[in-house]
């Protein structure tokens, strides 16, 4: 073998083949002949790849008898294939990201490997430089961001605090805020009336009990927001229950919670009692003491009977 093979070199072109193998992998014969005339240098890049600490892994198998290799997620065992490849695993790293990853130098793989382990916490500017050469790290950085394969995220805690993270990671809510925040870390004040209201309407226009699947099912098909979670939506269904514009019923037998809109009864507009209309109102006597009073109203205790009815039937209905 030439003493000037570079052996970065061989050992991207080694990803680059077992990337064509895709699940399968290649077998150990097809890759001592693909790099027979480098072969001390392919075997030094091939245990790099098996035992070495860098973002690209290699996993060996057998299939139908013969030896195999085959390009891994690195930690996970699961095949590393194109996105979009037949069998490939949801998320798997594009063919791009490989290659760029194995552009990296060694410190640079050392910055990115990291920013991995810091997960979707992140790690900070200052955290990250600890025993490293200051100026390398800022170039590995810059390289890294300049390739999409990290990202700068603000923290809810300080707007001036932000902390590095793969590109592919969702931040965790602890940095964040969650769902209520948005991307600058305020309270997203127009996302919860928007979505205050659209359950209230939602719960109030079904004149039925809903469970809170159904709320959700409803809300995220609105599309007010990103597709938001089950522990979201009970957010705002109990600001609503505490305002009082719905009402939570358990069922006694499930456990179930269900939801209906209130009844807002110190609105006239929108309540057909028979007081509204009674010929004698002027005359009735609220304190129970005249001849016409609520205690005695034949029509008022029709109208109660009437609603006890319709309660006790969508109480059945849950």
């Amino acid at each position: 073998m030439s003493s000037n093979v570079d052996p970065a070199k061989v050992e991207q072109a080694m990803v680059q083949f077992l990337m064509q193998g895709g699940m399968n992998g290649v077998t150990q014969q097809q890759l001592k002949e693909k790099f027979q005339s480098v072969a001390s240098a392919a075997r030094k890049a091939m245990n790099k790849l098996l035992f070495g600490n860098g973002p690209v892994k290699v996993q060996q198998f057998t299939r139908q008898g013969q030896q195999c290799i085959r390009l891994v997620q690195s930690g996970t065992g699961a095949p590393n294939l194109p996105t979009g490849a037949v069998g490939g695993p949801p998320g798997a790293p594009t063919h791009g990201k490989m290659s760029r990853l194995m552009m990296l130098n060694d410190s640079e793989k050392e910055v990115y490997e990291r920013i991995k382990e810091s997960g979707n916490k992140g790690i900070s500017s200052k955290d990250l430089k600890v025993g490293l050469n200051p100026t390398l790290a800022e170039k590995a950085v810059k390289k890294l961001r300049a390739h999409d394969l990290i990202k700068l995220v603000k923290t809810l805690q300080s707007r001036s605090r932000k902390v590095f993270m793969l590109s592919e990671l969702d931040p965790s809510e602890t940095l964040t805020g969650g769902t209520w925040y948005n991307e600058d870390r305020e309270f997203d004040k127009a996302l919860v009336i928007a979505l205050y209201k659209a359950v209230h309407q939602f719960v109030t226009d079904s004149r039925t009990m809903v469970s809170l699947d159904t709320i959700a099912t409803a809300v995220n098909k609105s599309e007010i927001a990103k597709k938001l979670s089950n522990e979201d939506i009970q957010s705002i269904v109990q600001i609503l229950c505490f305002d009082g514009k719905l009402i939570e019923v358990c069922n006694e037998t499930s456990g179930k919670k269900f939801y209906q809109g209130a009844i807002q009864l110190i609105d006239p507009s929108h309540v057909e009692t028979p007081c509204s209309q009674c010929p004698v109102q002027k005359e009735c006597d609220s304190s129970g003491g005249g001849p016409i009073n609520p205690q005695t109203c034949p029509y008022l205790k029709l109208w109660f009977d009437q609603q006890y009815a319709v309660t006790q039937s969508h109480r059945q209905q849950i």
